[in-house]
């Protein structure tokens, strides 16, 4: 509510700065003051708020952040070597997570197959149709306890 109110307050003080102003010569004049209210109210509304929640990084955290990689990188190119064997560790890490990603996806899927199969299973028992289905459900289950 608070926020609805300081935004109309803006608009107004915008609103009357205009109309007391002198008549613009061009539309650059319009669109300047047009960009700069703008940025006041992103100033005011996003990141005011933000800075006084915490939710901006400071930058001491950003540029520890930075001396650790370019320090990383330094003593990779002195010791030789350092910065490939990271990366084919990475690289491998990263394939191990997308191939049981990749199980976990097919295990969801089967186990979905599993019960529609089971589903028409019991709804058609005793005809042709639900031994077909139950043995369906049986091979998706299966498949779902082996991957």
């Amino acid at each position: 509510m608070i926020r609805k109110l300081l935004k109309a307050a803006v608009v107004v003080a915008v609103a009357s700065a205009v109309i007391e102003n002198v008549p613009f010569e061009s539309v650059g004049g319009i669109l300047a003051v047009a960009v700069g209210i703008a940025w006041f109210g992103f100033l005011i509304f996003k990141v005011v708020p933000a800075v006084c929640r915490g939710a901006v990084r400071t930058q001491s955290r950003v540029t520890s952040g930075m001396e650790q990689s370019v320090s990383g990188a330094v003593n990779g190119l002195i010791m030789g070597g350092g910065g490939s064997r990271e990366a084919e560790r990475r690289a491998q890490a990263q394939a191990r997570r997308q191939e049981a990603d990749r199980r976990a996806r097919e295990r969801y899927r089967a186990q979905g197959e599993a019960r529609y199969h089971e589903y028409y299973a019991r709804k058609n028992a005793g005809t042709y149709d639900g031994y077909v289905s139950a043995n369906r459900a049986q091979a998706a289950r299966n498949r779902a306890k082996r991957l």
